[in-house]
């Protein structure tokens, strides 16, 4: 599988054309490429590109949690949807940076995604998410 082809593309346009399922390993080694070599937009991409198949995209999440990109978290979560990221982990790592503007701005974005007013309403759901074993 040629990381350098797929980046390009997504370089140029906002999703493969015609992706296939490359599997978990394959995309997981996709995004290391990705956030070795492009920019945080083609990161993105990827989730949205593949966000059809059965994939697993924490490592897209962990990565915008880790550089406290509260957009791209939140863009990440509508690409994939909440089925096909590990909730609880992520809410555990963003927790984990104590940047309190951060995890507000997370906090407000994801309750704005789940269309809560509440922490308890908010954290009902991420403990019942499907992806949360």
């Amino acid at each position: 599988m040629d990381f350098k082809i797929i980046l390009n593309e997504l370089k140029n346009c906002l999703s493969l054309e015609q992706p296939r399922n490359i599997g978990q390993e394959n995309l997981d080694k996709l995004i290391d490429y990705a956030i070795k070599n492009s920019n945080r937009e083609v990161v993105w991409r990827i989730a949205l590109s593949y966000s059809n198949f059965d994939l697993d995209f924490t490592k897209i999440m962990l990565y915008f949690i880790e550089v406290k990109d509260e957009f791209y978290v939140m863009e990440t979560l509508y690409a994939a949807g909440d089925d096909k990221v590990d909730l609880k982990l992520s809410k555990k790592k963003v927790l984990e940076t104590n940047d309190n503007d951060f995890i507000g701005k997370v906090i407000e974005d994801v309750k704005f995604y789940y269309g809560v007013d509440n922490n308890e309403d908010l954290n009902k759901i991420i403990y019942g998410g499907k992806n949360n074993d």
